[in-house]
């Protein structure tokens, strides 16, 4: 008997060690967790992270009754996701198009099967219940959480607004606000509605709070420049420039944007960390080839100060995980294809959108002026060039479907080849910038499709180059041709001044795939 007491006793001893040494180890784990100096926050669009519980507000594409939407397509969602955050494995980052907790939870176990642990999560799917919803995950402690509905003009409702406040070094906090406005679709005043809400809670905060807004706000950076199609001005007032204040009037009352050096200057406004970056590197999604910034960091000066939280100055930038998210030069999205009729999964891509991350730290904010890309001298006014996706001496593509190959050898031709299926609609495949050399560029062609080149002159307009003979004309024209020879083109733009930058795009007609092999000739 004594001898089974002293066995229970020493059982009771080890077990007490042992829950000691955990504690130890949560204890340690947690304090190297709270004594973090180094805060990296990102953003990411997931596009469409649903369950495979189907309750009828889903997108059709994820009825599992009319497509192939089941628990192995929604697990390889996650893992594709699962797989480009661990990569990026920022302290924080901010979500949106979650369909609920549920799918969240999914993708934070599929994390921690990953050694990327975030034990702390928050969603705004209240008070609001929408199809989507903002989420944050985070690996510093999260202390409050808030969220912010947003009813528009019409009536109807659009994604909550998640505020979160997380726990930093010293018990310094740090508030991340979560963003996904209304999308372009819809008119400016639906993204100004967002702006509202935000901004009068921004407003509540009180003087010197850190925060950061991140998101996909469904606008450009440079937003506010775009022609207003119903009163072809420019200059129109937009949710993110406007109200959320990333642009001022300077003292000839011209509208520029707000400049790093006047948030160090305390100025009130927002700094958009998209200027950090040269324009041509400006991309997180792209649209019909064109880029697209609609993922924001956006910072208020408290970020560049001497106290609590401040930013890394020339930190942000997007992450591509070594183009693994890019197909084409445009992000990689997840994949459908069309079997009679209708989209199926193919379990393959990631996202529409890029993520984007920047880095932040407890103490003082220090001006690294030795690397600053320049804006301008002009107080951070911008030019008016429309923004492009990177520049590259080759072809990028204007669609996921399309195939680009460059640098091809065709009976000792260096060539690149252009192969797509058919087209639901007339549309460019792929486009370039180069520069002319005098007034013509001319090419060698040979293959087959409905094809026609375009060229944007100096005053934004397009001139039409179409087969047969690629003459000059102000719209398109689409007509199958088939060139078993190699034929050359003569794509003329008049008051083209010699060395301008021109941009110069491939189109092809609905109904008939293309394939094309096209030389660039000197002259």
């Amino acid at each position: 008997m004594n001898y089974m007491r002293l066995c229970i006793l020493l059982n009771l001893i080890s077990l007490l060690i042992f829950c000691k040494q955990s504690e130890k180890r949560s204890i340690e784990h947690s304090h190297h967790i709270l004594s973090t100096d180094t805060i990296s926050v990102a953003f990411y669009n997931l596009e469409n992270l649903f369950d495979t519980d189907f309750n009828g507000h889903e997108y059709p594409e994820y009825n599992p009754a009319i497509s192939n939407w089941n628990k192995e397509m929604f697990l390889k969602k996650v893992s594709n996701s699962a797989d480009v955050i661990a990569a990026l494995d920022p302290v924080i980052i901010g979500l949106c198009e979650v369909e609920n907790s549920s799918a969240l939870k999914s993708l934070q176990k599929e994390l921690t099967n990953r050694g990327c642990h975030y034990n702390y999560s928050a969603i705004g799917d209240f008070p609001l219940k929408t199809n989507t919803c903002v989420a944050l995950l985070s690996k510093l402690p999260v202390k409050k959480v808030n969220s912010m509905e947003v009813r528009l003009e019409n009536g109807s409702i659009t994604r909550n607004i998640l505020e979160v406040d997380v726990l930093c070094k010293s018990n310094t906090i740090l508030k991340v606000f979560v963003n996904h406005w209304p999308s372009l679709r819809h008119p400016e005043s639906f993204r100004i509605k967002a702006a509202n809400v935000l901004s009068r809670r921004l407003k509540e905060l009180p003087p010197q709070t850190d925060y950061i807004l991140i998101g996909d706000f469904n606008s450009n950076y440079n937003e506010w420049e775009k022609p207003d199609k119903k009163h072809r001005t420019k200059n129109i007032e937009t949710g993110l420039n406007t109200y959320l204040n990333t642009i001022r009037r300077d003292t000839s009352q011209r509208l520029v944007y707000i400049s790093e050096e006047e948030m160090i200057d305390g100025l009130a406004g927002h700094y958009d960390l998209w200027l950090e970056l040269p324009s041509n590197l400006r991309m997180s999604e792209s649209y019909n080839g064109y880029a697209q910034t609609l993922d924001h960091i956006l910072l208020p000066s408290s970020l560049f100060d001497k106290h609590g939280i401040s930013y890394i100055d020339n930190s942000f930038k997007t992450f591509t995980w070594n183009g693994n998210l890019l197909k084409g030069n445009t992000p990689y999205r997840w994949q459908f294809e069309r079997k009679e009729k209708r989209k199926y999964h193919t379990g393959n891509g990631y996202s529409d959108h890029l993520p984007v991350v920047a880095v932040f730290h407890c103490g003082a904010f220090t001006d690294l002026k030795d690397i600053i890309t320049p804006v301008s001298s002009n107080h951070g006014k911008l030019s008016d060039t429309p923004p492009s996706l990177p520049k590259s001496d080759g072809w990028i593509s204007c669609n996921s479907s399309v195939s680009i190959t460059n640098d091809t050898l065709i009976e000792g031709k260096k060539v690149t080849r252009f192969q797509c299926d058919q087209m639901e609609s007339n549309s460019s495949i792929a486009r370039k910038f180069t520069q002319f050399t005098g007034h013509s560029l001319l090419f060698n062609i040979k293959g087959s499709g409905k094809i026609s080149f375009r060229a944007r002159t100096r005053d934004g307009k397009w001139i039409y180059y179409n087969a047969p003979d690629f003459k000059s004309s102000k719209n398109a024209r689409y007509i199958e041709s088939r060139y078993t020879k190699w034929n050359k083109i003569n794509i003329r733009v008049d008051n083209q001044s010699s060395g301008t930058p021109v941009e110069i795009e491939l189109r092809t007609g609905k109904g008939l795939p293309a394939d094309i092999f096209i030389q660039e000739i000197s002259i």
